[in-house]
Order: structure tokens, then sequence, then C-alpha cells
């Protein structure tokens, strides 16, 4: 019974089924509550008519669509279902119909505009107290606004709770390839030393060979027992030195080892990055200043990200051309890429209006740091997208 309640349950949950629910649910009680007000409240609500159906049906109506256009949903909801109250129609739960959405601003969008939400949201409840056909109390006004904040408070603690998610994921996927990438040059080195000895070894071998083959010949015709026996000796060892290669190859060519062992991207992967961004049709152009110096995996891998990330925001906002630019320094390594045309969509530092942007670009953040680096993010009317991000190259730096 419970496997069968599960796949239910988390059906209701999506958005765009549990959305119109809600909204059906609401509209309902606006429209029983036209003709069936509370008995709790000794008012002497207007009687129902067609305006009032109307005003009742909207406001409820989109909270199916807040998921999409949640700030255009709320001043539809908020203005008509307080216009509906302030004509003195009984509202039912259709007066909560304006918090849904409020709660999915909160949720989704920037500090500054669903504060600014809140904020309007408030004004518009106090003009309706204000000038409303009942005579509000302390109470009223109090419960009213503390709804209305509290509403705005649970949205902004969840995308806070998701952002801090998602840097956390982004952390552990940091490490995680760090790790990955240091295990493998490990193994990599290491059957790098098996090859060395292998050559050692068969060097050895082929050069007993061709010494005891060389004796032989010298003693073919004088002592051809001697040849013989040093003929056999270079058998033996030839032998000796094929079933080492065996041995030895059996280590080196380990099935699917070529595809665990590749290592991971670094700094010195940017050309063939570069070469592929233009062949997806960005001009990209790549430019090096001041000598390279040893860089650390982790912060090579982090550093080929934030290229290749940048770079795909670039191709995203629409710009056609683009630069890349690393910058050596004796202690601290600089990225720089830009867009070299204005793009289609405007970047702020961390601001973005659009949560998957914000996120994305807090993410990066918290990986870049995650090695002592840091990122900015700014726009230029005149050159579009730019993303920098500068790392400390000394173990006392990246671990501080």
């Amino acid at each position: 019974m419970i496997k069968a309640e599960l796949p239910l349950w988390r059906a209701l949950r999506r958005p765009e089924v549990l959305d119109p629910l809600i909204a059906a649910v609401l509209t309902f009680s606006a429209v029983h509550a036209l003709w069936n007000p509370s008995p709790i409240v000794d008012y002497d609500f207007r009687d129902p008519d067609l305006l009032g159906v109307l005003l009742a049906v909207v406001p409820t109506l989109a909270v199916a669509f807040r998921g999409r256009w949640p700030l255009a949903v709320l001043v539809v909801s908020a203005v008509t279902s307080l216009l509906h109250a302030q004509l003195g129609y009984s509202q039912g739960l259709g007066s909560f119909a304006p918090l849904l959405p409020l709660y999915t601003v909160a949720a989704h969008r920037s500090f500054r505009v669903s504060g600014a939400a809140a904020l309007a949201t408030m004004a518009l409840v106090s003009v309706f107290l204000a000038t409303g056909p009942l005579e509000p109390g302390l109470g009223d006004w109090s419960s009213n606004l503390f709804v209305v904040a509290t509403t705005w408070a649970i949205g902004r603690s969840v995308r806070s709770r998701r952002t801090s998610q998602h840097h956390l994921e982004q952390r552990n996927l940091a490490l995680l390839e760090a790790r990955d990438a240091e295990t493998q040059r490990l193994v990599v080195e290491e059957r790098a030393r098996i090859a060395r000895e292998l050559q050692d070894l068969v060097a050895h071998h082929l050069t007993e060979v061709g010494v005891q083959v060389a004796a032989a010949r010298r003693m073919v015709r004088r002592d051809p027992a001697t040849a013989e026996e040093l003929l056999l000796g270079a058998e033996s060892t030839g032998r000796a030195a094929l079933e080492e290669m065996r041995r030895a190859g059996g280590v080196l060519d380990t099935p699917g080892a070529g595809a665990d062992l590749r290592p991971q991207p670094g700094l010195d992967e940017l050309d063939r990055l570069v070469e592929r961004e233009r062949a997806a049709g960005t001009e990209v152009v790549l430019r090096t200043e001041g000598h390279p110096v040893h860089a650390p995996a982790g912060v090579g891998l982090t550093a080929y990200r934030f290229v290749e990330e940048a770079l795909r925001h670039l191709r995203d906002d629409g710009a056609s051309r683009g630069e890349v630019r690393v910058r050596w320094e004796e202690s601290r390594l600089g990225l720089v890429v830009a867009g070299r045309e204005r793009s289609r969509v405007r970047w702020h530092d961390g601001a973005g209006d659009d949560a998957n942007e914000l996120d994305e670009l807090d993410g990066l953040r918290s990986r870049i740091a995650l090695y002592g680096g840091e990122l900015h993010v700014s726009w230029h009317p005149d050159g579009g997208l730019r993303l920098e991000a500068s790392f400390p190259l000394t173990t006392k730096e990246i671990n501080a």
C-alpha cells in the first residue's frame, strides 16, 4: 500500500500539479464564501454578483501560474483580492491567495526584488485597513502585517537553505575532483615508474644476450661446445626477458585502465578548450602574460573549470567574440574571461534576478574560494560580460 502511494505523493508535490490544485481549492472557497459568509464575522457583506465572482476568481486562479510569473501573479492577486474586500464582498480562503506568490518571489528572487515586493504588499494591506469597510483594531493591523512579513521570511529562509545546499554540493564536487585528480596523478606516476623499471630490465637482458651471442660467434669454430653453451644461455636470458615483459605488461595493460587513468584537465588544456569553443562558433582569443610557474593540481583543475564555465556563459549570453587571458605572477595566477561584444542578458556581480543564474555564480565562487581564490563578475556597456578569477599558488595561502 505504501509503495503505491509514494509515486502519487511525489506527483502531487510537483509545482505543475500542486499549484493548479491549490488554485482550484482557493477558487472554490472564494466563490462559496460569496453566498455563504463566515458566521464569525458580524458584518453585512455585499450581495454576490458578477463583479464579485470575477474579483474572487482572478486572484485565486492566478496562483496556478505563480511558478512561471511570480511577480505578475503577486501584483494581480494582491490588487484584485484587496479590491474584492474593499468593495465589501465575503472572501473566505481567497484572502490568502496573495501570500503564495509572495512566498514564491521571496524564495526565487533576489533580496532587493523580494523585499520591495513584501513592502509593496504591506503598503496595499495598510491602505485597505485604513480605508476599507471594516474598522480594524490594533490586532487586525499587527496580525495582517505579521502574516505578510512571516510569509516573506519563510521564502527567504528556503532560498538561503537552497543556496547553502548548492554551495555544499559544489564544494564536495570540487573536493572529489581534486582527490580524483591527485589519485590519478599518483597512479600515472606509479605506472610510469613501472615502465622505467621495465625498460631498465629489458635493456639489461638484451645487453646480456648481445654479449653471449657475440662470444658464441667468436667461439663457434674454435670451441663449438662452449659456443653452444653460450647460445643456450642467450636463449634462456631472452626467454627471461620476454617473461618479465609479459609480467610487467600485465600491470600496464589493465583492462579499462586507459579510461580510468585519463588525467583531469588543467591549465595545459586551455588551448584545446579554446579550440572547441571556436568550433562551436564563438571567436575566442587566448593570451598568456608572464612566465608559467608550477600550479597545484587542484588549482589547475578549478581554473580550467572556471574558464569552461565562463565561456559557456559568454556563449549563452550571445557574445560572438571573447578573450581568455592568463596572467602568471610569482605567487598568484590570474584568469580573465571577457566578451568582446554586448551580450543579450545583463548580469550583476552576485545579484542576478534569476535564482538559477545567482546559484551558478555563487557555486562557482564557492569552488574557487576552496583554493583561496576570488571571483569577480562585472558588466561593461561596450565590452560585454567579464569574469575574473585569481588563485594563490603557495600552499600556505591556499590552505589559509
